[in-house]
């Protein structure tokens, strides 16, 4: 993988701390239990670096979607779920046409679909801690 250049590693800071908590459970990042991680909506080898690209995820969130249920058996989440957390969380910078570009199409063969209502829930509960003194 091509190393970070000065300008993709300022990109990321800067979306880290705008994005302090995960998009799809709402994790929040001062909870070190999980750590946040950033989520390329279209990866692969020539991955883009572009905000529209990017999403904040926890950990757990991120490997279900990468490598399945994990251990614990957690919902199944989708391509098209993070879709719909990125619409949610960055609503101006929710470019589905820009992402289908960067596979040279011009759809990129999913859509915004809801989240499971297990993430939903727990948002319920992650967002009490954001309150907390």
């Amino acid at each position: 993988m091509p190393r970070l250049t000065k300008a993709d590693r300022l990109l990321f800071q800067s979306f880290a701390a705008e994005f302090r908590s995960c998009a799809i459970c709402w994790w929040p990042e001062s909870d070190m239990r999980r750590r946040m991680e950033i989520h390329h909506l279209v990866g692969g080898a020539g991955r883009k670096h572009d905000r529209r690209n990017l999403l904040s995820t926890c950990s757990r969130c991120h490997g279900v979607l990468h490598d399945g249920r994990l251990e614990g058996n957690y919902p199944d989440l989708t391509k098209g779920m993070f879709l719909t957390a990125k619409q949610e969380a960055d609503p101006d910078h929710f470019d589905p046409v820009f992402l289908a570009s960067l596979k040279h199409k011009k759809w990129l063969g999913y859509d915004p679909e809801p989240i499971d209502p297990y993430y939903l829930a727990e948002r319920e509960t992650n967002v009490s801690a954001w309150r907390k003194p």
